[in-house]
Formats: C-alpha cells, structure tokens, sequence
C-alpha cells in the first residue's frame, strides 16, 4: 500500500508540473496570416470562437461524454503559443488517460502544418 501510495505521489507531481505547459511554435508569418491559418485550425476542429484581437480562449470537448478542456491560444510577430488545460465537473481532474496530451500533440501537428503550407 505504500508503494502505490509514493507512486501515485510521484504521478501527481508530473501532472502538476504538465497542467501549466505552453507549447510554443516559430513562425515569421505575418499577423493577418497568422490568424487566417489559426481560424482555418479552429474551423477544422469544428471550433467556433470569438477571438479577443490575438488572443482566443474557449471549452473543447471531444466527444459529449468526454472531459472539457480548457484551451489559450496566442499569436504574435514571433510565436504562436497555446495551452490547453484538462479540467473535470469539479474543476480540477486528476486523472484523465493522457487525453490532454493527446490534445496537445494533436493541436501542435496541425499548427505546425497549416504554418508551413501556408
């Protein structure tokens, strides 16, 4: 018991330190384009979202029955940087399977390579 109990410790530290992440991509397009390619990524994750000049913030949800995520997005002349944070009905989900970094590999892929074609 008091080895899962030090591991499960050990767990909560990581998620800790991973809740805050902020990827951050390179990119020296253009501010209009820059938000054109990033309206063109909310449109693919079927996303609507009024941004607050470069800044968006939204709820995602996958699937209906799945965890929200709460989801920060910035662009400037040099970055485009996000974070997606994972929260539960109580605010605070400790354990969701890697779903939020699924995310954010995903959400990081296609950046990437809407930042490139374009």
């Amino acid at each position: 018991m008091g080895t899962f109990c030090f591991f499960l410790g050990i767990y909560g530290l990581f998620k800790l330190s991973n809740r805050y992440k902020i990827i951050s991509v390179a990119s020296d397009k253009s501010l209009p384009q820059k938000k054109v390619i990033i309206e063109r990524l909310l449109s693919e994750l079927s996303i609507q979202v009024v941004p607050d000049e470069n800044y968006y913030s939204f709820t995602h949800r996958r699937k209906w029955w799945g965890s929200p995520f709460d989801v920060h997005l910035f662009y400037d002349e040099q970055i485009v940087s996000f974070s997606i944070q994972g929260k539960d009905y109580s605010d605070g989900g400790f354990l969701d399977l890697g779903e939020t970094e699924r995310l954010r590999k995903k959400i990081a892929k296609k950046l990437k390579e809407h930042l490139e074609a374009a």
